[in-house]
Formats: C-alpha cells, sequence, structure tokens
C-alpha cells in the first residue's frame, strides 16, 4: 500500500465510508512476546491502575460497564494512574519511569515512534466499554491537518473478548499489533471468563511512523511486518453510540499529511 492510498483507505475508514477499520500490522517474535507479557503481569500486580468508571476519569464518557482498568505507562509524573496527559497530543516530557525494571516493555516503548501515550488497559470478565466514535483528525501547531493512529497489542486474551468497529466484529489475537481506526463506532466487551489484556497506544501519523508501517524503512528486529485485515467475525448494529465532536471539518480532510512532533 501506498502513501497515497493509505491516506484515503484512512480517511474512509474515519467517514464510516470502508476503508481501514482494523488491520495486523506486525506479529511479535514469540519469545520476545513472552517475556513482554511476563513483564506486563508484573507491572499489574506492582503498580496502581486507574479506574475508568471513576467520574473524573478521561475515560469515563464512554460509559464502561464491569471491571475496566488502565495503567498509564508514559507521563511526567511515572505514576501509572496518572492519566491527565494521556490525551493532549503531545510527545513531550513523557517518560516510561519504570523502564530499568521492566527492560523489555520498556525497549518496545522506545522503539515505537511519536507516542502520545501508552496504556495498559484491562477487561475483566463480563466488562464492557460502550459504542462511541473518538477524532482520528486533528489541527495541528502549524494549522494543518494530522492523525493520531491507534494501536492495539493483545498480551491476554479468550476467544470471547471481542471489538467492534464499524458494524464489524473482530477477536484481536495474542502477540499481534493491530493498527485500530478510533474514528470508527468501536466498542469491546469480554464475555470470557478470564481477564483481557491489551497494551494500547496513540502515536501521531509523522514521517517515521509511516515509514514504519509501509515499509520503507526497517522495523524493530522483534517484530515481523505482516499486513492484512483480521477475520471479521460477523456484522452487528452498534446501536446509539457517544460521539466526540470532531476538531477538523470533513470538507478538510483530504488535507491530511503527515505532521511533526507536537
Amino acid at each position: 500500500m501506498d502513501r497515497t492510498r493509505f491516506f484515503e483507505e484512512l480517511l474512509a475508514g474515519d467517514q464510516h465510508r470502508g476503508g481501514i477499520r482494523c488491520l495486523e500490522v506486525f506479529s511479535l517474535a514469540p519469545r520476545y512476546f513472552s517475556e513482554l507479557q511476563r513483564e506486563v503481569s508484573r507491572y499489574r500486580a506492582c503498580n496502581p491502575a486507574s479506574v475508568v468508571s471513576d467520574e473524573a476519569h478521561v475515560t469515563n464518557w464512554v460509559s464502561s460497564s464491569g471491571q475496566v482498568r488502565q495503567y498509564s505507562l508514559l507521563n511526567d509524573s511515572g505514576r501509572s494512574d496518572d492519566f491527565s496527559s494521556d490525551h493532549n497530543l503531545s510527545c513531550r516530557h513523557k517518560w516510561f519511569f519504570d523502564e530499568p525494571h521492566y527492560p523489555v516493555l520498556g525497549q518496545f516503548i522506545n522503539d515505537w515512534p511519536d507516542l502520545v501515550n501508552f496504556r495498559i488497559t484491562t477487561l475483566g470478565p463480563g466488562a464492557a466499554l460502550s459504542p462511541h466514535e473518538e477524532c482520528l483528525l486533528f489541527r495541528t501547531q502549524s494549522g494543518g491537518v494530522g492523525a493520531r493512529l491507534r494501536f492495539h497489542l493483545p498480551i491476554d486474551t479468550n476467544p470471547s473478548a471481542e471489538v467492534h468497529l464499524d458494524g464489524d466484529v473482530y477477536h484481536l489475537r495474542e502477540g499481534m499489533v493491530y493498527l485500530f481506526n478510533q474514528g470508527c463506532v468501536h466498542s469491546a466487551r469480554n464475555l470470557g471468563p478470564d481477564t483481557r489484556v491489551h497494551l494500547v497506544w496513540d502515536s501521531l501519523l509523522t514521517t517515521d511512523l509511516l515509514e514504519w508501517l509501509l515499509y520503507t524503512r526497517p522495523s524493530s528486529r522483534l517484530m515481523v511486518h505482516q499486513v492484512g485485515a483480521p477475520t471479521v467475525l460477523r456484522k452487528e448494529n452498534p446501536g446509539a453510540y457517544r460521539r466526540l465532536a470532531p476538531v477538523v471539518p470533513t470538507s478538510e480532510a483530504h488535507q491530511l499529511d503527515v505532521c511533526q512532533r507536537q
């Protein structure tokens, strides 16, 4: 896929016209993924989480049900329950303070281009996030149109954990990095008996990220490019949903371009 088509497909998904809803983009080497699983499990055991259902939580607006927890790994405080800068669209003054204790997790975070946030999110048995729609596009500091891309990496999951994007229902597989178009109406639910654990992060659509995704420069030797659409399990009407008001009107979406770090 070349740059022009990638932008077109990304915008089509954002505007509910098909396009990119969810893509498998990387698979992790098995040993590397196993080490990452162990560190994520240990991190969760040793650090506090924020509770998405709390009224003050930045994600509370999506109306979660059941036990939904978040650990924010990239910020300026070093606290895993500090979500205050998760969505400020800035890459600056954010660090993973615990990297010395979690070197594999730290390596993964440091390797990834132009991160805005990096989170561990968990859905307990029976937990869910209600249908909602977010903003893919934003106004850059120079007045142009940029995009924030979201990625998921399932760490621990089960066959009954599902995500929904514009009516398509998917099961995301462990050890696979997915490009997840949050401009689609999306939701998640875990109908299985075990907690679903995902790494979730947002990156600015910069030249570095675009080259990583379109293969014009090598990615980490521990990840393999593997682009393809995951299997749609079934179609399901998302019903009523909540929506963040778009910052960039549809009439200007064609101006999308790579942006500089903010």
